[in-house]
This record gives structure tokens, sequence and C-alpha cells, in this order.
């Protein structure tokens, strides 16, 4: 009851968060998002939570967050991109790609889907865990990374080879996928077809 009270108190700060977090620009290529990660970790510290970055290219940051709870438990990990595809012709865009304008409602602004909504989610998840700690069995992790729109060698795939203990037993990603809760993932088949 309390976190849906601080959620509903919140309702603007989640929205102007969100759309500060699409005006901050990270499109992939070139994958430059540094702008982005600055965004998340003026957040991180204006609340004091835990956070380290993990950046094996300069431009491509990774941000990593961890606590423990108040006793032994799971392990789980919240998991959210921050890169995103890029914007094409900015001409042919109704709105903004990168204004964040609230609209009837409505969020306009590259990324405002994919997947920095679901990323906010996740920061929010964090902010708002951390509070109650103590109460909480096990730890929670927050891995805000880059690099998933070109299959993430210096994001999650760098975290996972390179940085073990970002692993847990459980991952919640706000990636939109049609409404559907997908319990998992096998990879990804690949085919090019040649028509004569």
């Amino acid at each position: 009851a309390q976190l849906l009270k601080w959620i509903d108190r919140d309702r603007e700060k989640l929205i102007r968060f969100l759309s500060g977090f699409i005006q901050a620009k990270s499109p992939n290529p070139p994958g430059d998002t540094r702008e982005a990660a600055s965004f998340i970790t003026r957040f991180l510290d204006q609340n004091k939570l835990p956070y380290r970055i993990i950046a094996p290219r300069e431009e491509m940051v990774n941000i990593v967050g961890c606590f423990e709870g108040g006793d032994e438990g799971k392990h789980l990990v919240l998991n959210g991109h921050i890169d995103v595809y890029p914007v094409g012709e900015v001409g042919n865009w109704v709105h903004d790609p990168w204004g964040g304008e609230v609209i009837d409602g409505k969020i306009f602004g590259r990324g405002s889907n994919d997947m920095k909504a679901g990323t906010t989610a996740s920061i929010f998840t964090y902010y708002y865990l951390h509070k109650i700690r103590d109460r909480l069995k096990g730890k929670l992790t927050l891995t805000c990374v880059s690099d998933e729109e070109t299959f993430e060698p210096w994001g999650a795939r760098y975290l996972m080879e390179h940085h073990p203990e970002v692993l847990g037993d459980t991952l919640l990603n706000g990636e939109p996928c049609a409404h559907q809760i997908r319990f998992g993932e096998k990879g990804i088949l690949w085919l090019k077809f040649t028509i004569s």
C-alpha cells in the first residue's frame, strides 16, 4: 500500500523524468549514451542511491546499482537499455523526436516506447525499493545498459561476460513486446533469402 501511495504521489515526477530522459539523446548507431547516462546518474545521486559506472567504451556507458535487503534471499535484476534507434529524417516526425512532449496524456519522442519508459520503471522501482530495503529479502540489482540496438557487445552482453555479479536468479525487463509477458528467450535466428 505504501509503494502504491508513493507512485501515485510521484505521478508528475515520473512523467517529468521520462520526458527528460527522452530529451537526453542516445541514438545507436552511433551509440553515444553519455548524455542519457548522466541524466540517470543525476537522479541516482540526488536520491543517494548506490551505483557504479562500467564503460567498456567511453561513449557507451552502463550503470549498475545494487543493494542488499535486510535478510537472505534471491537476487532480482531490473534491466533496461538507454540507447534508442536513430531518428532518421527529423522532418518526417509530427513531434520533435527529442522533445519528450506530453500531449493528450501521451509522451512523444524517440525511445518513449522502446525503451525509455521501461527503463524509467526499473529506475523508479530501484528507488522505491531502496527506501524499504531493510524489510526486503535478498539482493536487488539495477542495470541500465548501452548498445542494445546493435546487439549489446558493449552493453548487457559485456556485463554478463565480464561482471558475473550482475547475474541474478530472475531478471525483469520492460522491453515492449505487443502486450505479452515473455518468460524467456532462446536466442535469435537470422535468415537471409535471395529471390530471383
